[in-house]
């Protein structure tokens, strides 16, 4: 019995790779994944971040990129910094009155 493309609904072409790989490694085994690109949060400014956040936890994400890059002279994305936050299990505590404070600072009058 031969099977055809036609019966998976793939390209001639993705048979003729499955059979060269099964040829050239004896197993149809997915390849290990390549790695990607390495995190711009390496552990050495991980544990930096983690001291900024213990001495400060009502920074905002925006102030803590902005600290980032002012220490390492690279420029990290605020999504970025909340990814890897949460990814380490890091959580910052507000303190709801300065939060208020930084509120009315910004629109010029007291909530």
């Amino acid at each position: 019995m031969t099977i055809t493309p036609k019966q998976f609904n793939v390209s001639i072409s993705f048979i003729k790779s499955l059979k060269r790989l099964y040829q050239e490694q004896k197993t149809l085994k997915a390849r290990p994944h390549g790695g990607g690109n390495p995190s711009i949060i390496t552990d050495e400014r991980f544990s930096w971040l983690r001291v900024q956040i213990e001495k400060n936890s009502d920074l905002l994400l925006e102030e803590l990129c902005l600290l980032f890059e002012k220490k390492f002279n690279i420029s990290i994305a605020i999504s970025t910094m909340d990814q890897n936050l949460r990814k380490r299990k890091i959580t910052r505590k507000k303190n709801l009155s300065r939060s208020k404070t930084r509120k009315s600072n910004a629109t010029g009058s007291p909530r």
